[in-house]
């Protein structure tokens, strides 16, 4: 495996635990303002379909060097 190659697998998969965390902290905060159970289950899934519909982008790394102007 060649060093662009393992540098491209760990960006993706900081990339896919940053998105897991998102989600996770998405549907806690769903859950958190639903009144009722039911509504929440609607809630989750329309927050779901949301995320599947963005599946396909890409997101450039913030680039933490970078001076601020």
């Amino acid at each position: 495996m060649s060093v662009s190659t393992a540098s491209y697998l760990a960006r993706r998969a900081a990339q896919k635990e940053r998105v897991r965390i998102l989600y996770r902290r998405a549907l806690k905060d769903t859950l958190n303002w639903a009144v009722h159970r039911h509504l929440f289950y609607q809630d989750a899934s329309d927050l779901r379909e949301k995320f599947e519909a963005n599946k396909h982008v890409i997101v450039v790394p913030f680039c933490h060097w970078m001076p601020i102007m």
